[in-house]
């Protein structure tokens, strides 16, 4: 037997996001107004990164990534001298099971980060913040964190820095340059948005001035 809530606010389906309506114990009355209780929470349109700042922090990382999975490369890569019949023939031989190990500490480093920070390196010096989908004034935590993180811990344990990472920040710029909030691959698989830091700092600065 379904029973009917008591008279109050809710959210009703159909009304715009961050709404609530009156329920009377029978049916809605009035028309639907903002949920003071969360609005302060809920991001806005202009509080998103846009494009361009995204672009650049994946370039960033992109860079430092490479830049880290080169020098781990080199430090596994070692020379062998095995002995011919009239010469010494000198070759190279990569430790390819400890470059992957190196390149998933690092992809779970950044996953960190991101749980704890809000953040990646790139990130952080474009002056935008990962925070989750409906509440700016939270980061994402671990769970959510390594969620948005599947694609490159997979390229991390997979090819370390290779194609595959390579192509998901292509990927990702032509998805967040297309989205019309902004949000990438990882934002929908994490259920994150991007917002500039300015926009977050001001939320919280508010939210504490009224508790």
């Amino acid at each position: 037997m379904n029973t009917k809530p008591p008279a109050g606010f809710y959210s009703a389906e159909g009304d715009p996001p961050e709404t609530v309506r009156y329920w009377n114990g029978n049916e809605w009355a009035g028309a639907p107004v903002a949920n003071l209780n969360n609005s302060l929470l809920a991001y806005h349109k202009s509080d998103l990164a846009s494009t361009g700042r995204r672009i650049g922090a994946g370039i960033i990382d992109h860079v430092l990534w490479n830049v880290f999975y080169t020098i781990v490369v080199f430090s596994n890569t070692h020379d062998m001298t095995p002995i011919g019949t009239n010469r010494v023939l000198l070759t190279e031989r990569t430790d390819l099971a400890a470059v992957a190990i190196y390149a998933t500490i690092g992809s779970i480093l950044l996953t960190l980060m991101v749980a704890f920070w809000g953040a990646t390196p790139g990130k952080l010096l474009t002056g935008i913040r990962i925070v989750n989908h409906d509440n700016m004034a939270t980061r994402p935590g671990l769970l959510t964190a390594f969620r948005r993180s599947t694609i490159y811990l997979i390229g991390g344990v997979l090819v370390g820095s290779g194609p595959l990472i390579a192509i998901g920040h292509i990927v990702n710029s032509i998805v967040v340059a297309t989205d019309d909030h902004n949000q990438s691959i990882n934002d929908r698989i994490g259920k994150t948005r991007v917002v500039n830091k300015l926009a977050v700092d001001m939320k919280i600065q508010e939210i504490r001035r009224q508790t």
